[in-house]
């Protein structure tokens, strides 16, 4: 209505308007005649001028919507901007000049070409080139929902990323088709989402397009947390040569090999339609050089590796005779000869050791700061905290705040441990508390100081009474995979 009525006053003011306003330059110098011309309409209308309504914008919004579905009103009078235009051609088609297809699925996408274009100088390539039908452009090994979102993405600059396993498809043909603002939005949002949960996905997606600012953030992740990792089932979503990656990688510390042979096992079987251990042993054996069966105890061996049927009897026997010590030759398939266990990253101090006579507090919920005033003299990742003093039966929240009580990483909390999917970083000199929100829970009331003087760093604070250890990660690239120092195995 408010457009109507504005339009309405337009045409009335203009019939006003007397000739002689509009072409008399003479009688009327242009300012003159300007004024003129306001003061006749604003005479002639006297008492029926007013100021117009200002149009709520949720008004034409709604106008838009109900023209829309007139089938007999041109979609375009219902539009009020390029934008939402644009993004009616997508949602329906209309003027489509081009059908996408994906090879081996049912999935069809129509598209325009002008669009595609623009926002892509590789699809605008692609479009040059002749096509083996010029109205269909297969795309072969590209997942559906993840082009479907980017058809969003072009059309109606969808900002909100999928979830974490369609993201990295995501980022991967963004980086595909040269879309660089897209490419850096992906990289921002999982550095932001990795965790032990999605690990596989985004670490082979960082490996295959290089990002090294997000591989630097995998590390963190898996240092303290491989034993998951290589235990997830996600592990054969990664290609050859993030896997040759991982299984080299100087975060990889586990608290045993017999993690690693499994997750090759694993991931071959991800590989295969009809696993065998003919087929397994033929997809995985590139790898198997990569296992340190010499720091497996002979049980381990037994237990975990004979079983797959993935190595010869004669294989067998003499990484069993190795391992004990009265062999030296190794069998082709398995020739890594390191007889040390991974080294670890992650380090633990503790910061608080007071057993003394302390009364127990119990509650049915409550929110207690287990750590208040800490302080680190150097940038360290926290992963993991545990308290002999304080458990809860039910599973809780973890905040780590700064002095200006602003959250900066997040965790959970189990029994009595604290645990950060992503480890959290800490700058050196500020001031933060762990406060930890739990049900049904026991802790002792009570806070004692604590002065930790480590090698490199220092950490200061106050804790909850009781033994409290901190697992942490120096703010530091990891060092080369060789190891510094022998840790027996069990048969040693």
């Amino acid at each position: 209505m408010g457009k109507r009525r504005r339009k309405a006053a337009i045409s009335f003011e203009a019939k006003l308007i007397h000739p002689s306003l509009l072409n008399d330059e003479e009688e009327f110098p242009p300012l003159q005649r300007d004024n003129a011309a306001r003061q006749t309409v604003q005479t002639a209308m006297g008492d029926q001028q007013q100021v117009m309504p200002e149009v709520d914008p949720q008004e034409e919004e709604v106008e838009e919507e109900e023209e829309e579905e007139d089938p007999a009103r041109p979609w375009q009078r219902g539009k009020s901007n390029v934008k939402s235009r644009i993004s009616f051609l997508r949602r329906s088609g209309h003027l489509s000049d081009l059908t996408i297809a994906f090879p081996g699925d049912t999935r069809t996408i129509k598209v325009h070409r002008l669009v595609l274009a623009m926002s892509s100088p590789v699809l605008e390539a692609m479009l040059n080139d002749p096509l083996e039908n010029p109205n269909i452009l297969a795309l072969p090994g590209v997942p559906p929902q993840a082009f479907e979102w980017l058809m969003d993405h072009i059309y109606h600059d969808e900002p909100q990323l999928p979830e974490v396993s369609v993201a990295v498809q995501v980022y991967q043909l963004a980086s595909k088709y040269q879309m660089d603002t897209l490419s850096r939005m992906c990289s921002r949002f999982l550095l932001e989402k990795v965790n032990i949960e999605n690990f596989p996905f985004v670490y082979n997606t960082a490996v295959f397009l290089e990002d090294t600012e997000l591989l630097n953030k995998c590390s963190l992740v898996l240092a303290p947390s491989a034993d998951q990792i290589m235990s997830s089932q996600d592990i054969g979503v990664m290609n050859g040569t993030a896997l040759t990656s991982l299984l080299q990688h100087p975060s990889l510390s586990i608290s045993t090999e017999t993690l690693v042979y499994r997750a090759l096992i694993t991931w071959g079987r991800a590989q295969l339609v009809d696993p065998t251990p003919e087929s397994l042993r033929q997809v995985v054996g590139e790898f198997l050089p990569l296992v340190r069966f010499k720091t497996m105890t002979t049980d381990e061996f037994v237990e975990h590796v004979i079983p797959s049927m993935i190595l010869s009897n004669d294989e067998c026997i003499t990484l069993l005779k190795t391992i004990k010590g009265v062999a030296e030759t190794l069998p082709d398939i398995a020739s890594c000869d390191i007889s040390v266990r991974r080294p670890s990253r992650e380090k633990a101090a503790e910061l608080l050791n007071n057993q003394g006579n302390v009364t127990s507090t119990f509650a049915s919920e409550a929110k207690v700061s287990i750590l208040r005033n800490f302080k680190t003299s150097k940038p360290v990742y926290i992963s993991k905290l545990l308290s002999n003093t304080f458990s809860s039966l039910l599973p809780g929240s973890v905040e780590v705040k700064d002095a200006e009580d602003k959250t900066v990483g997040t965790g959970s909390w189990h029994g009595m441990s604290c645990y950060f999917s992503q480890p959290v970083r800490l700058e050196p000199d500020k001031t933060y508390s762990l406060d930890v929100s739990v049900m049904e829970l026991r802790w002792v009331n009570g806070y004692g100081a604590f002065n930790v003087q480590l090698e490199e760093s220092c950490f200061t604070g106050e804790a909850l009474h009781g033994r409290i250890l901190l697992h942490f990660l120096e703010d530091s690239p990891p060092e080369d995979s060789a190891p510094l120092e022998d840790t027996p195995t069990g048969d040693d």
